[in-house]
């Protein structure tokens, strides 16, 4: 978010938040390669940095799917060491790993995760606000029919 410095920036990430999520979502493994290629997140932030910027900048401007965006960015030379698919794992216990409880978690949460309901990406509970889907200022009430969860910044700057 600090290399979105500027509203124009902002403006346009917000355009393409619910994508640009779940694309974070579905190929969280690509990350994982800019990491492991530059051995920490330390030193793999300002490619992974790129990496998301880049994937804005596509979001953007193109009517693509995500997945053919993904696969536009990875014919860049500068991505050519990431790999689209990996091999899944083969669990054969019976019992239920840590790693696949994890997994099933953060899956089930995410589908009844809130949004927010004016750039559609994924809402923290401490970053809540309640927007009037009717504004005040056009005679909007404070009732719970003209109310819905909003990201502060697109509540306050980017709804007025």
């Amino acid at each position: 978010m600090m290399e979105l410095n500027d509203k124009t920036k902002i403006s346009n990430f917000l355009k393409v938040r619910e994508n640009f999520e779940r694309t974070l979502i579905d190929y969280d493994y690509l990350i994982q390669q800019i990491g492991r290629k530059y051995r920490s997140a330390i030193g793999g932030y300002p490619h992974i940095t790129a990496f998301y910027q880049e994937l804005i900048s596509k979001l953007s401007k193109n009517n693509k799917t995500i997945d053919q965006i993904i696969d536009d960015i990875l014919t860049d030379k500068e991505y050519s060491y990431l790999k689209k698919s990996i091999e899944p794992i083969v669990i054969e216990e019976k019992d239920f790993s840590v790693e696949t409880k994890s997994a099933v978690f953060i899956k089930e949460t995410l589908k009844n995760a809130p949004k927010c309901k004016l750039c559609h990406g994924y809402i923290h509970v401490n970053s809540t606000t309640f927007d009037h889907i009717n504004r005040k200022e056009d005679g909007g009430k404070g009732n719970v029919e003209n109310a819905q969860l909003a990201h502060p910044y697109c509540n306050n700057i980017e709804k007025n």
